[in-house]
Parts: structure tokens; sequence; C-alpha cells
């Protein structure tokens, strides 16, 4: 049967089963001048059951070239594909559904830009329960000069994990306590970037990895300041990224500090991070709670170690929460405070 008839080329087809009896063809072709990324459903009969000719992957300029493509474990596929969008080769992906709708970002989520060429990719399931499959992605690098393999992993959301995330900040007597976690770096020393609210972000200092993965800071507050800016600067393979950026609030001198429970932002949000920010106003045991809308907890912190202050934790701590809505629930002796937020 002939899944794709229109004008130019279509080559280098891919082929994975949709767990029906059918199977899902990906493919590069031009139509459109350069190549692009097109897709087709079979049935078991073998009709083809989305669009005529295929159904647009990536459609964006430039070549995109070699899909290869992974079953998502819900009748649906994981295509990745080398790009050459920004002038270099880069590496890409997107999902589609078992019903043929394109998920993720628009033209592909960026699994890997980093300097140099990124080719010749691969593409394997990471083996998650139907509906919560991603895939795991190895290609040829020369970012080095050389080349070398690199593999990264997707969700089934499109996102790929951190090489550095968030994890708290706490408002004290000494200061603004801040906490990261390394991810995938091969670096275990970061620089420190500070700013005030409309101001220039400049170097504060280096901070190194403490065993645990965390690296820590405590930055002396700024009698005049009112909303400071912190994130993390990491050299991979000679150039800097920039991770981890969370903004502080910082309570007046000499005010009384009232117990409170910020709403949650983003809301809605996704992927693994919570972000939610609470002020103790003294040191009794306190606790904060994630719980589904059937009351079943999801996770739990005591938090009245961290003293008096206003204080930034990630709840989620990298679980892959279940889309729907969340309640955070702020508890310090007789006083509760709950918030709202949605998971996507």
């Amino acid at each position: 049967m002939a899944l794709c008839t229109i004008a130019g080329s279509q080559l280098w087809p891919t082929i994975v089963a949709d767990g029906a009896g059918g199977a899902i063809v990906n493919w590069e072709e031009y139509r459109n001048g350069d190549s692009d990324i097109y897709s087709q459903g079979i049935s078991t009969d073998g009709t083809p059951l989305w669009t005529a000719d295929g159904v647009a992957l990536c459609a964006t300029a430039g070549n995109q070239n070699t899909p290869q493509t992974a079953s998502d474990g819900a009748g649906g596929a994981i295509v990745t594909w080398g790009d050459y969008r920004s002038g270099g080769y880069d590496v890409y992906a997107r999902r589609i559904s078992a019903g043929g709708t394109p998920q993720w970002t628009a033209n592909g989520a960026a699994i890997c830009t980093a300097a140099g060429e990124q080719y010749n990719p691969i593409i394997v399931s990471d083996g998650g329960a139907p509906g919560e499959a991603g895939a795991i992605v190895i290609w040829q690098d020369s970012r080095n000069g050389n080349s070398d393999i690199y593999a990264q992993r997707v969700w089934a959301d499109g996102t790929t994990p951190a090489l550095l995330s968030f994890a708290s900040a706490d408002v004290t007597a000494d200061g603004v306590k801040l906490a990261w976690f390394m991810g995938g770096s091969t670096s275990s020393v970061a620089t420190v970037y500070r700013s005030p609210v409309g101001g220039e972000w400049t170097r504060v200092t280096e901070v190194t990895a403490d065993g645990t993965g965390y690296l820590r800071y405590t930055d002396p507050i700024d009698a005049t300041a009112t909303r400071v800016g912190y994130r993390l600067g990491i050299v991979e393979a000679g150039v800097e990224g920039l991770y981890g950026e969370t903004w502080v609030d910082l309570p007046a001198r000499n005010a009384a500090l009232a117990f409170a429970l910020e709403p949650v932002r983003p809301n809605p949000t996704q992927g693994g991070a919570l972000t939610v920010r609470f002020t103790l106003p003294n040191a009794a045991p306190a606790r904060i709670e994630l719980v589904d809308v059937s009351g079943r907890r999801i996770a739990e912190r005591e938090v009245g170690s961290l003293g008096v202050g206003q204080h930034t934790l990630d709840l989620g701590e990298g679980q892959r929460l279940a889309p729907g809505l969340y309640l955070v629930r702020l508890t310090q002796g007789m006083n509760t405070r709950v918030a709202r937020v949605a998971m996507l």
C-alpha cells in the first residue's frame, strides 16, 4: 500500500508496532524543498489511518533527516532526527499519539543543541508504563573536536532531566540559605550569580558539591534589598550554562512575620518540580504536605526545623506527578493554609 505519493522524494522510512496489530511509519521527505519529517499510522489491514500523505512532525527551516522511531507504550511513537535548523546539526525529537496528533513543542523538542555537530541519533523506549513512557536518545557528537557518543533521556511530556535543579531557599537571621541539586553534570563546581530586581546579574562566588549532590550557599542579607534572584553557572565542554534560577522575597527588617503559604507558581505546572513558598512566624513543629483530591498523601516534609522566616522548597522532589489537581497544605499548631495546583 502507498503511504505517501506526494511530489518530492520520501526517504529513510522507519517503523514501529503500535501494539494493536498496526504500525507507525516515519520518514524524511522533500515536499517543501528541504527535508522534513512526516509520519503515518497503518491499521491491521494495511489502511493508512491519518492525514493523506502523512502528518508533519517537523517542517521548520533547514534539513531534518535520518529519523529513528521508538514506541511510546500507548499506541503512539517517539521519533528523533538530526536537525539543521540552526546552521549546524542538533538532535530533536517529537511524540505522535495513537490518533496521529503530534505532541510536545511544535517542530520538535530539543534533545541536544550543544556546540559542534550532533548527528546519527538512535532511540529506544525507556520502558515506562503506558502513557508514562519516554525514551533514551543516543547520538554521535563532535563538541570536543572528535566523534564522541552522548545520550539523553526524554520524559513522556517532552522534557529532559535537568543538569541542575533548584532545591530550596530559606531566609534566616544569617542570610538567604540556598541549595541546588546536581543532575548529570560532570562538574562539581558552579558559580553563583545574584541579581536584585531590575538589576544586572553579578558573580558572587564559587560553590562545590558537598558529596551528596547538593551545592549550598548562604548569602548575607542586604539591608536594602526586598527581592533577590540567584542562579548557578556550570561550565561543560568550555561553555557556561545557567541553571536553577530562583527569586527570593526578603521581609522588611524587624517586621513581624505572619504564618503564610503563597499561591503555587506557575499554576498549572508540569514536570517533576513543584516549588512552594511559605512563611513560619516561629520555630514550632510544622509540616507541609502534597495531597491529591481524594485525600491521598503524595509527599510530606517536616519544615518547623527550618526556623523563623520565609522558605522555598521543591515539594515534588523530582517525582513524575500524574496530571490532575493537588492540594498543598501547610500546618503549624492550630494554623493551616492550603493552596491548589494543577499538574499537566
